[in-house]
C-alpha cells in the first residue's frame, strides 16, 4: 500500500548560513556525540568541540546546540558570539527549544548581533510553546516589561504560571511578588554558565535556574510601540519563511496557500532549508500551486542535503515508492538512516520495515526490532503493532 508523505509541520524549521552538506547521505555517529559529552564533562572542551563540530555540520541538532554554547561561553576556544549565533540559530530552526531560548537571549542583549526585542520575543515564544520552562518565564518577563510586545501583566502571569507548574523557581518568585534578581543577589548567587545539551549524562538543570532572565528593572524601561506580527523584513529568508507560515496557517492574516507558496519560494531560492521543505510539501499536495511530484522531489533533495530531518524522511519515501524519481530502495534506506539518526520516529519505523521485509537490504529481524523499538519509544503506533508481529 502506498504510504503518504507525512503531514506538513510549519514549526519544524532550521536555518543554515554557510555550510553545505553533500547530497550523498552521511550517517551521524551516536558514539562520536557521546564521546564529546565525556570530553566536555572532563573539561576537555577543545576535544569536545572537535568531536561535535563535524556532527553539527552534518545536521545533528544536539551537536549544533553544543557547538553554539561552547563558542558562547568561550570554553576551549576564544569566545565568538558570531559563531555562537550561527550554530544556535541553526539548531533553533530545527525546533531545539534550549537553542531557541539562548538565541532569544542573544537578540535581547545584542550579543554579537543587533539588539532586536521583536525577534527575542518571537524566539522566546517558540521555545515557550515547546514547553521549556525557562523560556516560559522569560516570555512572561517580556510581557511584564513590554519588550518586543505591548505590556500585558495578565499574559505575563499566565506564562509565569506555566513555568511555575514545571517548578521553575524564578516563576514562583514572580507569582509571589518577588524580584528573582534581588533574591539571587541576596543569596550571593553566581550566574550559571550556559549549559551544554546532554540527553544522557550531564544534568539538564542548573544550580541557579533562570539567571538568564531579563536583568532590567521595570522602572527604567522605555517601551517601544507594539510591533504587528506581520511587520517583517521581506528580504531576509527567515522572515520570508515566517510570512509563508503565517499565510499557510492563517495566523494574524487570512489563510492563503498561494501567498504562502510565494514567500516560501523566495526563501527556498535563497537556500533556506525549512522553506525548501515546505515548498516541496505544497508541490506534493497541490496546495497553492499545481501538484508536481518532480518539483517536490527537487526541493526535498535540497532541504534534505542541508540536514532537515523531515525532508530526509520524505525523500526516503519518494525513493522507496518511486514518487518524482525512480524507485531506489538503497537510497531510500540511506535517507531514512539520516533522518532516523536525528530521532525522526517515522524514519525509524520505515527503517524497521526495510529490514523487516528486506527492501534494499538483507532481511534482518534483529535490526528491524531495534528500529521499531526506537520508534515505539516516541509513541509511533505502527511501530508498536509491528513489534507485536515479529
Amino acid at each position: 500500500m502506498l504510504l503518504k508523505l507525512i503531514s506538513f509541520s510549519a514549526a519544524c524549521i532550521f536555518y543554515l548560513t554557510s555550510f553545505y552538506v553533500s547530497l550523498m547521505p552521511v550517517q551521524v555517529s551516536a558514539g562520536q556525540f557521546n564521546d564529546g559529552l565525556k570530553a566536555y564533562s572532563n573539561k576537555e572542551y577543545k576535544k569536545a568541540l572537535e568531536l561535535w563540530l563535524p556532527l553539527a555540520e552534518r545536521g545533528k541538532t544536539g551537536a549544533q546546540y553544543n557547538v553554539g554554547l561552547i563558542y558562547l561561553d568561550g570554553k576551549g576556544v576564544p569566545q565568538d558570539h558570531k559563531k555562537a549565533f550561527k550554530w544556535l540559530r541553526i539548531a533553533s530552526h530545527q525546533k531545539h527549544k534550549k537553542a531557541q531560548n539562548k538565541l532569544a537571549g542573544m537578540y535581547l542583549s545584542g550579543s554579537g548581533i543587533s539588539q532586536d526585542y521583536a525577534k527575542a520575543f518571537q524566539w522566546y515564544q517558540m521555545a515557550a510553546d515547546l514547553g521549556l520552562p525557562e523560556a516560559q518565564f522569560n516570555l512572561g518577563e517580556m510581557y511584564y516589561l513590554g519588550k518586543g510586545i505591548e505590556q500585558d501583566e495578565a499574559r505575563a502571569k499566565e506564562w509565569w504560571l506555566k513555568a511555575s507548574e514545571q517548578n521553575w523557581p524564578n516563576a514562583k518568585l514572580r507569582l509571589a511578588g518577588k524580584d528573582p534578581l534581588k533574591v539571587i543577589a541576596a543569596k550571593k548567587s553566581v550566574p550559571t554558565k550556559n549549559q551544554v545539551l546532554n540527553t544522557s549524562t550531564i544534568p539538564a538543570t542548573t544550580a541557579t535556574p533562570g539567571v538568564t532572565s531579563i536583568p532590567i528593572p521595570k522602572a527604567t524601561i522605555v517601551r517601544p510601540a507594539p510591533i504587528p506580527v506581520i511587520d517583517l523584513a521581506p528580504d531576509e529568508p527567515d522572515q520570508q519563511y515566517i510570512l509563508g507560515r503565517r499565510y499557510y496557517t492563517g495566523t494574524g492574516v487570512k489563510k492563503n496557500y498561494e501567498t504562502a507558496f510565494k514567500w516560501w519560494q523566495k526563501a527556498a531560492e535563497q537556500d533556506y532549508p525549512a522553506a525548501q521543505y515546505s515548498l516541496a510539501m505544497l508541490y506534493f499536495s497541490g496546495r497553492g500551486t499545481k501538484q508536481d511530484d518532480d518539483a517536490a522531489y527537487k526541493w526535498l533533495s535540497e532541504s534534505a542535503a542541508r540536514g532537515n530531518s523531515n525532508a530526509q524522511n520524505n525523500l526516503g519515501i519518494m525513493y522507496e515508492y518511486g514518487r518524482g524519481t525512480e524507485q531506489n530502495y538503497a537510497l531510500a534506506l540511506r535517507w531514512y538512516e539520516r533522518a532516523a539518526d536525528s530521532g525522526h520516529s517515522r524514519a525509524q519505523y520505515s527503517l524497521g520495515t526495510m529490514y523487516h521485509y528486506g527492501r534494499g537490504v538483507k532481511k534482518d529481524t534483529s535490526k528491524a526490532r531495534l528500529w521499531y523499538q526506537k520508534a515505539a519509544k516516541t509513541g509511533h503506533s505502527g511501530a508498536k503493532k509491528a513489534l507485536g508481529k515479529l
